[in-house]
Formats: structure tokens, sequence, C-alpha cells
């Protein structure tokens, strides 16, 4: 990473911490990312029918899940925006907002994991 590009915006995910917690393993974080990358979208489409046909249930369980990945990135804007969404589905509210955003940052996580790891 060039000095202009540690000023600018954060990066989606902190590569060290992620391999640090993976025992530096360059292997295991390339592969963790290509399943994630591979699945990620499906798990977005399933969460919006969840969100439109009002059903919580399937909707914690896929974001909580999301969430876990979001941690072995330590993607940590990502994962505080789908921790808070998991709250929120746990509490009854069901918010589509919350959704997009988290999905918004997902995005953006992929795009960095394409772009540096796979």
């Amino acid at each position: 990473m060039t000095a202009g590009a540690a000023s600018s915006a954060p990066t989606p995910f902190d590569r060290a911490r992620a391999l640090k917690n993976l025992e530096d393993s360059e292997d295991l974080l390339q592969e963790i990312a290509r399943i994630f990358l591979a699945d990620y979208r499906a798990d977005f489409t399933a969460m919006r029918a969840a969100l439109a046909a009002n059903d919580a249930e399937t909707l914690f369980r896929l974001a909580h899940t999301l969430k876990s990945s979001l941690a072995s990135f330590c993607a940590d804007t990502a994962f505080n925006a789908a921790a808070a969404l998991v709250k929120q589905v746990r509490a009854g509210k069901l918010d589509a907002d919350q959704l997009a955003l988290v999905e918004a940052l997902t995005d953006e996580l992929a795009a960095a994991l394409r772009a540096e790891i796979v």
C-alpha cells in the first residue's frame, strides 16, 4: 500500500489481523476468500427474500452466518453493520435499509478480496 492509499478511506478488511488469526497462512486466507466470494451473493438473495417474506428466523440465521464470515476477514465496518442487523432482527425489526447497508459494505469487502487475495 502506498502512503497516499494509507491516508485515503480505510480498507474494508484488516489483512494483517486476518492473517494473524489464521496463523499467518496465506493459503488458508485465499481459500476462505474464494469460498466467501462464491457464496455471498446467493446469501444476500436469500436474505432479501426472507425480508420480503417477513421470515425473521431465516434472515437472522443468514445474517448471523454472514457476521461470522466478516469476522474472519477482520472486516470491522461490515461486521458491525451485520451485528446491528442481527440485533435488530432478534428484536423483531426487519430493516431493509440496514440490510442494504450490510450488502453495500460486503460488496466493498468482496471487491477488496478480489483485488488483494484471489
